[in-house]
This record gives structure tokens, C-alpha cells and sequence, in this order.
């Protein structure tokens, strides 16, 4: 089990360098004065703004495990028709 799973938010450290690995090659300072996270954290579209384009396979999930359903979907194909919502993440 986690050391600190079951702990209130108010328990974790708010120092990010006490939860960091010892054996850790990068300290929370380090990584965050990373040009390459900064660009990557800040937003570069604007409201109005057009998305990047951008394509992956379709994946059948009625069976519950993922199964190509040889389909692509493409952003642009779904440009000003409908909002479309792209949600990254893991729910274990």
C-alpha cells in the first residue's frame, strides 16, 4: 500500500521535494524550470482558436475490452459540427 493512500489533503506534504523520490535524478525545482514543461504547461489556444488537427483509431469498447473497429477519427472531420471532448487519464 501506498505510504500515504488514505491520508487527507490536508496530511500530504506541500512540499512536492518530500513526497520526491530519493534516488529521484531530478528535483520538482528542476523539472519545473524545464523550458520543455513550461511549454508543454501552457496553453497555446485561445478561446475561438482552431484546434490542431489530429487522427487515432476507433476502438469498439461495447464488449468491454477495446477492439479496432478499422475506422479513423480526424478532429477537422468534426470542425463546427458539434463540441467534441477529449478527456485524458486513468481511472485505476
Amino acid at each position: 500500500m501506498h505510504p500515504k493512500a488514505g491520508l487527507t489533503a490536508a496530511a500530504v506534504p506541500r512540499d512536492p521535494n518530500d513526497i520526491t523520490p530519493a534516488d529521484s535524478p531530478l528535483r520538482f525545482e528542476d523539472v519545473m524550470a524545464s523550458p520543455t514543461i513550461e511549454r508543454i504547461c501552457t496553453p497555446c489556444l485561445g478561446v475561438g482558436d482552431v484546434a490542431h488537427d489530429f487522427s487515432f483509431p476507433e476502438l469498439d469498447m461495447s464488449g468491454g475490452a477495446a477492439r479496432p473497429t478499422g475506422r479513423t477519427f480526424h478532429l477537422a472531420a468534426h470542425a463546427g459540427l458539434r463540441p467534441v471532448s477529449l478527456i485524458f487519464g486513468s481511472y485505476t
